[in-house]
């Protein structure tokens, strides 16, 4: 996993915590820290801290303290539909239309953290056959991105 180094706020620079930057300021376009802070990730992926720093910096723009930390992309979980995918294979992130809202896996099937429509998807794992009542083959897996 290649490591990253940005800046996160400081009440949440905790080893092992993860998150998803959803947006960004257009004042951050003009910060002397934004290489630091957001260049080096990208909006809506997931992000694990894997180490955290002892540096810390004023935030130009909030004035909240931030702390430079190291994070990989974490192994991504998701429920998937898997005919002749295996562990290795890649495939892109298609979304089912689901409505049927009592299903425990609909987050994770629909809207899994960090994955987005389109998304190329390498399978790293196939953990279980999930008892779909709207699909033959949905599956729990793990996968890492490769786009």
């Amino acid at each position: 996993m290649t490591k990253k180094v940005t800046l996160v706020y400081n009440v949440f620079a905790k080893k092992g915590r993860k998150f998803i930057p959803i947006s960004k300021s257009k004042a951050c376009d003009e910060c002397s820290m934004k290489n630091a802070c957001i260049d080096n990730i990208k909006m809506g992926r997931l992000y694990k801290i894997t180490d955290i720093r002892s540096k810390t910096h004023k935030c130009p723009i909030t004035g909240e303290k931030v702390r430079v930390v190291e994070v990989t992309e974490p192994s991504l979980k998701l429920v998937t539909e898997i005919n002749n995918e295996f562990v290795g294979s890649v495939k892109s992130f298609n979304p089912p239309n689901c409505d049927f809202d009592e299903c425990s896996y609909k987050e994770l099937c629909t809207n899994p953290p960090g994955i987005r429509k389109g998304n190329l998807l390498e399978i790293t794992d196939i953990s279980k056959k999930i008892d779909c009542k709207k699909r033959k083959r949905m599956f729990l897996i793990q996968a890492k991105r490769k786009s």
